[in-house]
């Protein structure tokens, strides 16, 4: 896969549930993904990146699969703070 970037406009999916991108080049997540509020798994494993909306941005997510990410400790801690989250590192 050699998706680099998703569409600016992917938060008016107000019902998806799942977004598995992994083993792509994606290096940041536009703004609008914070919208997905009924958003249960975000796979972003295998991408270059390093920055994730807040958790309260997904407050029905249940799993958060980050292995190969650069995503920092911190904002998987806070993650994992959150109530039936799962991190999969």
């Amino acid at each position: 896969n050699g998706l680099r970037e998703l569409p600016k406009d992917i938060g008016n999916l107000k019902s998806l549930e799942v977004l598995q991108l992994r083993g792509n080049n994606i290096g940041t997540l536009p703004s609008s993904v914070a919208k997905l509020k009924k958003l249960k798994e975000l796979d972003l494993r295998g991408n270059p990146i390093s920055e994730l909306p807040p958790p309260s941005s997904f407050p029905v997510l249940r799993r958060l699969i980050v292995s190969k990410t650069n995503i920092p400790a911190t904002t998987l801690e806070a993650f994992r703070k959150r109530p039936k989250v799962s991190v999969v590192q």
